[in-house]
Formats: structure tokens, C-alpha cells, sequence
């Protein structure tokens, strides 16, 4: 893995984004999954035909921006098509769609702003495209916004991301909807992985996102709902997944942080941040060792209401707290202060946490009104907790398991919680990650 820094990076691909384009929230089922085909279309265009170069020797940008259009389709013939800048600016009813093994390949002069992409779109299509980016150096960025009716399928990333936001998505409309399915960018970067400040909704869908400085999934500045389905998003500094916006969710979805590549300093699961929530996390595996962070899932100081359902969480005896030089133990789910916030509510349910280590404990919660009902903690290793309480009122803890070298529930400055139906003993379920191959 690259070295990465994250001085100065993140600040100039957000600003392009914010003014180019636009924010994310989730829909499902809104979209259509099926190929376009040529009678959805008034004008069909193959681009080998129409004069492009397939072989990669040549760029397309004339050929390209001739004929796109409204209501039309442009189909690339299997092959290597070199591009500088692909411009889809207030297009609408149009799809670009890449048939067999087709690759897009940054040309010498290509716009590291907006190298595919723009604004004010509708009902565009973006299908099936690998993009080759492991010339040194090279950072293509693929920015779109639309009104409505944005489907992005099948687009895959190859190569380390040398510069700031790699992806970026929003849907304006505040009744539009956006679909992004099967987005793959596992080679890293240094900047952003996939960043999106919506107005309307946007769904992502078995989805794989690796290995980025600042951010896997950047998503919590929308204000409209943003859901990720399925999909395994891993090792990207601060956050896998970053969400806030109120529906919001995380369903079916592996989480893993399991390597620490050079200069990141806090990789945590799924955060909670910048917005009110509710946001619902459910029926997902998530594991995090061997690094450092505040937690698997975690609610920070910006962050509001949130709910953990049907998911087990694993805590390695390595994934540690910051600043502690490794000698402590980080959480399986972490809460804040409200400092900039409401203090919102939070309820676990039906949670597995497994693992272990050192001190601390499996949950730690800063802020009041937390339900922790049918869940189950086991946890190994030198005094390690399981629910901490840190001036906390009104919470209730109920029908759950906490199978503890330290103290079950600890209550710290003047916290308070009801409690029923505790179990001291007993094993939990580990969550089912999947091996890479």
C-alpha cells in the first residue's frame, strides 16, 4: 500500500463538487435495472462509427461532445478510448453505455477537475466502463448531478486515486432519486473515495470502496436520505461509511477495517456525523482490528439519533484507541458528546459484539435516552467493560447478554440506567466476513 497524506486534499474536490454538482440520499426499487435499449432512445450512436479511436492512441472528446444529446444513446464497442474531457453538462434522457470490456483511459491533457461528469443533468446513464487510472500521477474524477433519474452501473476503478474526491454524486430534485449499483474503487487514494451532498435521494448497491485518505464513503453533508445496500466497504481513514442525513441506512452491507496503511490515524465503521439522523444500521457484518479509531460504529459530537438492528460487530484486540500507544482497546460502538448536536436518541437491538482486549469496554455512551434491548457482548482479554455510561440519564438495558472480563455496565458521573433481564454468561455470534481473494 501507497503512503497517503491527508494535508491539504479533501477541501478542493468538495468545493469543485459543491459548485459543479451537488448531495446524495438513498432510494430503492425507484429505478429501473435493465440495460437501455435502443428503442428507449430517438437517437442510437455507436462511436466507432461515428469516427472514434478504439484502440486508446487518440482521444474521442470531439467525437463525444458531437453527438451527445438528449434522447440519445452513444454505445462503446468493446476497446480502449482515451478521453481528456467527457462533458455531460444539463444533458437529458441520455446514456453512455460500454459494451463487453471497455476501458476509459485519461488522456496527457485530461481536466483533473471534472474529467466525466456535470451538472443540471436528467434521466442519464452511465454503464458498464472501467477506468484505467494507474498511469503515476493521474487522479480522473467523475462528478455528476442531476435533477432526477441518475443510474451509474457497473463502473469500475483501477489504479491508486492521486488527488482529491475520486467519485462525486448528488440528485437536486428534492422528490429525485438517484441509483449507484455495483461502483467498485478498491485500488485507494488520497483524497475522497466517493463523496456526495444531496438535496434528493440516492441509493448506492453492492458497492466496494477501499483504502481512501479521507473518507470511504463521504455522505453525511446531504440532506437528503442516503442508503447503502450491500456492498463491502474497507480501510479508508475515518470512516468506511459517513452518513446523517435524516432516513438514512445501512442494510446488508460488510464493514471491515483490518489494515493500517501509513499515515492513517483514525479508521472507524460507520459514523454518524453533521447531521439530525435517524440513521438505521441493519443486518450488517462489521469488523474492525489491527488499527486504530474510536469504534466500529459511531456517533459523533455532530451527529443525532441512530439505530444499530440485527448486525454483529467483532473488536480485535489490536484496533486501539488513539493516543493510548496501543495499550487500550477501542469500542464496538461509541458515542459523543452532543457539543454540536441534539442529543437524539440511539437503540441496539438484537447486536452481537464479539472479541476483545484491553481496558475500555464494548460500548460507550456520552449522551442520554440509549436502549440497548436483546443484544449480546462478549468480550475477552484485561478488564475490558461491556456498556460504560458516561453522565448519562434514562437508558435502559434490557434482555441482554454481557459476558465480560471487566465490569457489565459501568456508570460514570452520575449516569443512571434501568436494567433487566442481564445474563453474565454465554457466547455470541461473530460477524460472517467474507475473505478476499
Amino acid at each position: 500500500m501507497r503512503q497517503m497524506s491527508t494535508a491539504g486534499r479533501s477541501g478542493v474536490s468538495r468545493r469543485v463538487l459543491l459548485r459543479t454538482v451537488g448531495g446524495a440520499a438513498l432510494s430503492t426499487g425507484l429505478l429501473g435495472t435493465a440495460a437501455a435499449d435502443d428503442e428507449e432512445y430517438g437517437t442510437v450512436v455507436d462511436i466507432v462509427e461515428a469516427g472514434a479511436d478504439d484502440t486508446g492512441s487518440e482521444p474521442i472528446d470531439d467525437v463525444f461532445e458531437e453527438h451527445a444529446d438528449d434522447d440519445t444513446l452513444i454505445r462503446f464497442p468493446e476497446g480502449r478510448y482515451q478521453a481528456n474531457d467527457l462533458s455531460l453538462y444539463a444533458l437529458s434522457e441520455f446514456a453512455m453505455v460500454g459494451e463487453g470490456d471497455v476501458t476509459l483511459v485519461p488522456g496527457e491533457d485530461y481536466d483533473e477537475d471534472l474529467w466525466l461528469g456535470g451538472a443540471e443533468t436528467r434521466d442519464l446513464r452511465i454503464e458498464n466502463f472501467t477506468i484505467d487510472a494507474t498511469r503515476e500521477g493521474v487522479a480522473p474524477e467523475v462528478v455528476v448531478s442531476a435533477h432526477d433519474g441518475l443510474v451509474v452501473r457497473d463502473l469500475r476503478k483501477e489504479g491508486f486515486h492521486d488527488g482529491d474526491t475520486s467519485f462525486g454524486f448528488r440528485t437536486l430534485d428534492e422528490d429525485g432519486h438517484s441509483l449507484i449499483e455495483s461502483l467498485q474503487s478498491t485500488d485507494g487514494g488520497s483524497g475522497t473515495g466517493v463523496y456526495v451532498n444531496t438535496t434528493g435521494s440516492i441509493a448506492f448497491r453492492d458497492c466496494e470502496v477501499e483504502g481512501f485518505a479521507d473518507n470511504g464513503l463521504y455522505a453525511s453533508h446531504s440532506s437528503g436520505p442516503v442508503s447503502v445496500e450491500g456492498g463491502r466497504y474497507a480501510n479508508s481513514n475515518v470512516t468506511q461509511i459517513r452518513l446523517g442525513s435524516a432516513r438514512s441506512a445501512v442494510e446488508d452491507c460488510e464493514v471491515v477495517v483490518d489494515e493500517r496503511p501509513d499515515g492513517f490515524g483514525n479508521m472507524r465503521g460507520i459514523r454518524i456525523a453533521d447531521g439530525p439522523g435517524p440513521v438505521t444500521i441493519e443486518n450488517c457484518e462489521i469488523s474492525v482490528e489491527n488499527s486504530q479509531g474510536t469504534g466500529a460504529v459511531v456517533g459523533a459530537y455532530s451527529g443525532g439519533s441512530f439505530e444499530v438492528r440485527d448486525t454483529r460487530i467483532h473488536v480485535g484486540e489490536e484496533y486501539t484507541t488513539r493516543r493510548s500507544n496501543g495499550s487500550r482497546t477501542s469500542y464496538a460502538i461509541y458515542v459523543d458528546d452532543a457539543t454540536d448536536a441534539e442529543t437524539g436518541t440511539r437503540t441496539i437491538e438484537n447486536v452481537s459484539v464479539t472479541g476483545g482486549g484491553t481496558y475500555r469496554g464494548a460500548m460507550r455512551f456520552s449522551r442520554d435516552d440509549n436502549t440497548i434491548e436483546s443484544a449480546c457482548i462478549s468480550q475477552s482479554g484485561t478488564r475490558r467493560n461491556g456498556i460504560v455510561f458516561e453522565g448519562s440519564d434514562d437508558n435502559e438495558v434490557v434482555d441482554t447478554t454481557i459476558d465480560v472480563t471487566g465490569e457489565e455496565i459501568v456508570l460514570n458521573d452520575g449516569s443512571s440506567v434501568d436494567r433487566s433481564g442481564i445474563s453474565t454468561s454465554g457466547s455470541c455470534s461473530p460477524p460472517d466476513i467474507g475473505s478476499e481473494d
